[in-house]
């Protein structure tokens, strides 16, 4: 059986995404870690999980950060929510390359911010990755990340989040001039992505839902 329930919890190396079934008549056994929100700096990061592409066929990757700096914990709850009050503040959803100037970009007031040292203390952002029995997982076709197509009145109620919960930022990727570009779903409504120095908002789109047949334990 497939399930996209979903837990995040935080380590001091990273913060962690991780996914468990649904409750059963067992004991419930503490799932392994699937996906995490690894910490990357600038143009040095994990390139594991590829969310999209440029034109020129450059993969991009799926990021966030956080201004004016990164917390050192956010609790989550079993449905993958933030706990209320203990992570505020101005998380961007957005794409990530060696390519791009500072490593990561993403739209901004109407513009494409491109993530520098004076926004963020070491360019610092995170980026989502398998981890290494995520990617296990995937080898054994029990696991994948699937792209659901959207519409703004009608997203998959377990798409992959962002940390900004309170504005109900979601993972999101949306085809643009001959490529698909990472971003963010924004109060439920169009995909938000950054491209030659502008935003864009895209009202066709995907969001990203892992599917998981877990092995007995």
């Amino acid at each position: 059986m497939l399930c996209s329930a979903r837990v995040l919890a935080l380590s001091c190396a990273s913060l962690t995404l991780t996914f468990s079934a649904l409750a059963s008549a067992k004991p419930r056994t503490k799932r392994p870690i699937l996906l995490e929100w690894r910490p990357a700096h600038g143009k040095d990061m994990c390139r594991n999980f590829q969310a999209g592409r440029e034109q020129d066929g450059a993969p991009l990757y799926v990021s966030q950060t956080y201004l004016p700096e990164a917390p050192s914990s956010v609790p989550i709850k079993d449905d993958g929510r933030p706990v209320w009050g203990d992570i505020s503040g101005n998380w961007y959803l957005g794409k990530a390359g060696p390519h791009l100037r500072g490593g990561m970009a993403y739209a901004y007031d109407g513009i494409e911010k491109e993530l520098s040292r004076k926004d963020s203390p070491k360019s610092l952002h995170y980026v989502l990755c398998w981890t290494k029995y995520g990617r296990k997982m995937v080898f054994n076709e029990r696991a994948r990340v699937r792209w659901v197509a959207a519409r703004p009145e009608a997203i998959h109620d377990q798409a992959i989040r962002g940390f900004n919960w309170a504005e109900k930022h979601m993972v999101c990727r949306a085809k643009f001039k001959g490529g698909v570009h990472p971003g963010r779903v924004e109060h439920y409504g169009a995909c938000q992505i950054s491209w030659g120095g502008r935003e864009y908002r895209i009202k066709n789109f995907e969001v990203p839902v892992l599917d998981v047949e877990w092995p007995e334990f």
